[in-house]
């Protein structure tokens, strides 16, 4: 299903369309919009899934060093060497 929009634009913007339509860049008037359309709300989208990460790093923060550093020690203490240092 699809549904139609009526827009206005101003004459300028207009002119900057068909020259990109002209350059075949786009199929048609419309395609440029829905194109535009297309960006806007993909990056939107974005937007919103980037504010949910950072909104459940600061609930939950990443302390990736630190376990990496845990995991070193412990693997280096499991190891039947004899130490050195």
């Amino acid at each position: 299903m699809t549904t139609q929009l009526a827009i206005k634009l101003p004459d300028e913007l207009v002119v900057r369309l068909d020259h990109l339509v002209g350059e075949g860049r786009f199929a048609s008037r419309s395609e440029a919009v829905r194109d535009g359309i297309r960006r806007v709300v993909r990056d939107a989208e974005r937007a919103r899934i980037d504010e949910a990460f950072v909104a459940g790093f600061a609930r939950h923060p990443d302390d990736a060093l630190g376990e990496a550093t845990r995991l070193a020690v412990e693997a280096i203490e499991d190891e039947p060497w004899e130490r050195w240092w």
